[in-house]
């Protein structure tokens, strides 16, 4: 997550250089030299990213790089406050304020100048020791493939599927099999040339796939049939000659390899033109592999069919899109019983109500994806009794993280889920990330989350086309993510042109969320409900190593020496009875973005002027109108 911190960082540089006269007076050279200096390190990052899974000194550079990002952003914004408030002043005290201020400028131009030196320092060692560590600078239309050749192999050997496998614990889609065989077998729908089956991680895609590949009915429409695994690591060369060998007789096998890429397309086409081919592409990623992948296909020309399994919607959208979907919960009962009953002699376990009642409960809390279904009933299948059960239904979040001998970090089913936050743009992944904050099963505002997203400063104004908001880019980055399969929509079904009302997060994808969260250090959850008290370890300057904080209450509190940095407040739905906003709210003064929607607060403070950051105010409430002051 290195590369996103300096992401963030880089956003605030450029918002404040764009008004430097305003803010930056004095010192902008020296920001603009961090800006520069941010930049490098970012070219740095986009490969030690990827190698910090598997080094742990890239690691640990990474954590001190991110933490050096924070910083950046924490000083340049507290300075930027600081100047700002020195210059404002009412009537006839504003001559005065603005004199004796110029002494206080000197002052913390002095400090922020060493502190931004002390900054741009530690960025410039740091890409230093990572240059010297081997790691390569790479540009934004690299993506470190080449230096991590050799740690990508064994991740993408892994994730290699076949068709002769066999899926013993198959369970339901006998819906999506029955219609998938239709549109691949029935000649007449000359658009239906490519179906791309897609859906989150863990739905079962390449299992269906396979169904599809081994059907009667598929094996007797087709002459010659081809599967390629093509995974995140795409090597076109290599598709190409693996379909090849597949689609020509064992005569010509050996030539194939001999082929450049030319002649490899040029065959490709050749042979799927006069012999009608069935070829799946399992497991396809992005666009751009796709776009080169495609010119050895006659889609025009052939009766020949391509399946295509992803988690990109948009990876093909101008072919048949077909989305799988979670099972329901009898399938998911099924699925758990064939896992944890599989080795077992006895059948009264699988006819006890009381197991079936735990059981059901599970699937529920798994989220119905088969995936963490299947890992789940491989940890019950050593279960006997139904005070076994009962304990991992109670901690089933623990036993998906949870990795082989028992030890905590990424299972089997959150490492599925990370291979699609890995593959999201920097610019996308603090999105994500955030999202974290929101309850379980709670549907988030788009417009609010639009404004949210703004107000920390992870939308980018490089992102705007002619005419556009930075709500509308934030639209872009929530549709871009639903594409992905890492978050669902909601539509406005009263708007005509399928405006998002809201959206929200699996369960499991928002487990893997808070996981990676906490990881990189992005955010501190601090819950006061049911009588916590997490301010009990809570630092009152902010930590340099977790940037954001979001704080669930079921009562008013704001302590602005604890939580001066914040951006974003909401207190929706609050009792406000006998009391209002609390007098140090005007102490927050990067305070971006405050709601109070849906509560019973009678009056805003006057002190709410003073919050000269703030950009959204979201005051709407039922049954009263709140009183708004004059100044």
């Amino acid at each position: 997550m290195g590369s996103e911190a300096v992401s963030l960082a880089l956003g605030t540089v450029k918002d404040l250089l764009a008004e430097e006269a305003r803010f930056l007076s004095g010192v902008a050279d020296q920001v603009k030299e961090v800006e520069v200096s941010l930049i490098r390190m970012q070219c740095f990052l986009k490969d030690a990213d990827k190698r910090q899974l598997n080094d742990s000194t890239v690691r640990n550079y990474v954590r001190e790089i991110r933490r050096l990002a924070y910083r950046t952003e924490d000083v340049l914004e507290k300075f930027a406050v600081e100047i700002e408030s020195r210059r404002r002043g009412h009537g006839f005290r504003k001559a005065f304020r603005r004199f004796s201020c110029l002494i206080s400028e000197g002052i913390s131009l002095h400090r922020v100048g060493s502190e931004i030196a002390s900054i741009k320092a530690g960025i410039n060692s740091l890409t230093t020791d990572l240059e010297n560590y081997g790691v390569i600078a790479l540009s934004s239309t690299e993506d470190g493939q080449s230096s991590n050749a050799r740690l990508d192999q064994n991740q993408q050997r892994l994730r290699q599927t076949y068709p002769h496998q066999v899926e013993e614990y198959f369970v339901g889609m006998k819906d999506d099999i029955r219609q998938l065989v239709s549109l691949i077998t029935d000649e007449g729908i000359r658009s239906h040339r490519v179906i791309s089956v897609h859906g989150m991680g863990g739905l079962g895609k390449t299992t269906l796939a396979r169904k599809i590949y081994k059907h009667i009915e598929v094996e007797r429409a087709f002459k010659q049939f081809a599967w390629v695994s093509v995974t995140q690591q795409c090597n076109t060369m290599t598709v190409f000659r693996d379909i090849l060998k597949q689609l020509v007789p064992d005569q010509r096998k050996d030539s194939v390899g001999k082929m450049d890429e030319r002649e490899l397309v040029g065959e490709l086409y050749k042979v799927q033109k006069e012999t009608k081919s069935f070829v799946v592409l399992d497991d396809l990623w992005k666009i751009e592999d796709w776009e080169c992948l495609k010119v050895a296909f006659p889609f025009a020309e052939a009766d020949s069919k391509i399946l295509i399994t992803t988690r990109n919607q948009k990876l093909v959208e101008d072919e048949f899109l077909y989305p799988l979907n979670l099972l329901n919960e009898d399938e998911g009962w099924e699925l758990l019983q064939k896992r944890a009953f599989t080795k077992r002699n006895g059948a009264d376990c699988e006819s006890d109500p009381r197991l079936e009642a735990v059981g059901r409960a599970i699937v529920r809390k798994c989220g119905k994806l088969p995936l963490a279904i299947s890992a789940i009933g491989g940890v019950l299948s050593q279960k006997t009794s139904l005070e076994e059960w009962e304990t991992v239904m109670n901690d089933v979040d623990s036993y998906i993280r949870m990795r082989e001998g028992g030890k905590e970090g990424y299972g089997a089913v959150l490492q599925v889920l990370a291979l699609s936050y890995d593959e999201l743009p920097y610019h996308l992944k603090p999105c994500f990330l955030y999202l974290g904050q929101f309850r379980e099963d709670e549907d988030i505002d788009a417009e609010m989350l639009y404004r949210m997203w703004t107000a920390e400063g992870m939308v980018s104004s490089d992102h705007r086309g002619k005419g556009e908001t930075l709500t509308d880019v934030a639209e872009r980055y929530l549709y871009e993510m639903a594409g992905r399969s890492m978050l669902q929509l909601k539509f406005d079904e009263f708007s005509t042109s399928r405006k998002v009302k809201s959206c929200y997060l699996h369960d499991l994808m928002r487990e893997f969320c808070l996981a990676r969260g906490k990881e990189v250090e992005f955010l501190k959850l601090l819950d006061f409900r049911g009588g916590n008290d997490p301010l009990s370890d809570y630092s009152t300057e902010r930590d340099d190593s977790t940037p954001r904080c979001s704080i669930h209450v079921e009562d008013v509190i704001c302590d602005s020496n604890k939580f001066k940095y914040l951006k974003v407040l909401k207190f929706e739905g609050y009792d406000f009875t006998g009391k209002g906003l609390p007098k140090g709210i005007k102490k927050l003064v990067n305070l971006r973005f405050l709601s109070v929607k849906d509560s019973d607060l009678k009056t805003l403070p006057s002190s709410i002027g003073q919050l000269q950051y703030l950009e959204t105010l979201d005051i709407r409430v039922y049954f009263h109108r709140i009183r708004v002051p004059d100044k």
